[in-house]
């Protein structure tokens, strides 16, 4: 199981959809162990790259057939309508060190993939997680016989349209764009401990990963 909802941890504005409770109910249902459970989470360096991804998304949701975006960053950010989704993005899904510590406080592993590491590498995050998370038949980080010209055209098509997704921050200084990565990166390393705990694992880490001068 995955998606943005296993993002909605806590004490959210949206707490009756509260993740931990619903995997709680899982558990419960199929006599799963907590520590037979592994979380999966994705982080994404620079940090504002995963901001400026949720973004983008929000923005082609409300987007025109002709592609026209409804909005720019600042109603993105300040509209009261929407505001309280975004500072809860911002607790949750834009904070998945303060993820795993909810997760492994309550019992369960935490998987912790690197998203530029596995760029770097020339892997896909489905594959990582095959291969490395459940433990499938893989050659060089791919589930085996899926390293086909077709899956390499479709990996090749995927980071394109990733790449081309990215709508600037139009209302943010190149000064005001660096002091948000700096202000997401400290806000990381508040739960920088986390990461040597024994049921935490970092996959696919790039060698300066949490080696910037925040942490």
């Amino acid at each position: 199981m995955g998606g943005d909802e296993y993002d909605r941890v806590g004490n959210t504005s949206w707490s009756h959809r509260d993740a931990d409770t619903a995997i709680k109910k899982i558990t419960t249902a199929t006599g799963i162990q907590t520590e037979g459970v592994t979380i999966v989470l994705l982080y994404q360096n620079p940090r504002v790259e995963q901001w400026l991804s949720i973004f983008t998304q929000k923005i082609m949701e409300g987007s025109s057939s002709d592609t026209a975006f409804g909005d720019d960053y600042e109603e993105f950010l300040c509209n009261p309508e929407s505001a309280s989704e975004r500072i809860e993005t911002l607790e949750t899904a834009m904070n998945p060190l303060l993820l795993s510590t909810i997760y492994i406080n309550a019992g369960y592993n935490v998987a912790m993939i690197d998203l530029e590491g596995v760029r770097d590498a020339g892997l896909m995050v489905e594959h990582v997680i095959g291969c490395e998370i459940l433990g499938g038949n893989c050659t060089d980080g791919w589930l085996y016989n899926l390293k086909t010209e077709d899956s390499l055209v479709k990996f090749k098509n995927y980071h394109e349209r990733e790449d081309n997704a990215k709508h600037p921050f139009h209302s943010l200084t190149i000064g005001d764009i660096q002091d948000l990565e700096r202000l997401l990166q400290l806000r990381d390393c508040n739960y920088r401990s986390i990461t040597d705990h024994s049921n935490f694992r970092l996959l696919v880490a790039t060698p300066m990963l949490f080696r910037s001068k925040a942490f």
